[in-house]
């Protein structure tokens, strides 16, 4: 079964995912969020400096970084967050936390 995320999402259909292993498409609409999301914080932030968005972190944080570096100072950040010293979450925590982000 494919179940389509909207912003509605129903218990049934969370339980089918996460649970029931459920296929999941996005809705257009999600994508069309995030790319506008995106375009707005790449245009606000050109002439600016935003913490995390455009400088480094911590005691980096008053160096500007370069906007072809932008990109990858976010997957930095995503990498350096992921590596912990417990056990890897399980598929379902995963699932359930990412559904959960997914709607408004």
């Amino acid at each position: 079964m494919k179940i389509t995320v909207k912003e509605d999402l129903s218990l049934e259909d969370f339980y089918n995912i996460v649970f029931k292993e459920s296929k999941v498409e996005l809705d257009p609409k999600f994508l069309e969020r995030v790319e506008s999301s995106f375009d707005f914080l790449k245009e606000f932030s050109a002439n600016k400096v935003i913490y995390g968005v455009n400088t480094g972190f911590g005691p980096m944080a008053q160096y500007k970084i370069d906007e072809k570096d932008t990109i990858q100072l976010q997957y930095n950040l995503i990498r350096s967050h992921s590596s912990g010293t417990s056990n890897p979450l399980t598929k379902k925590y995963v699932k359930a936390a990412m559904l959960a982000r997914l709607i408004p």
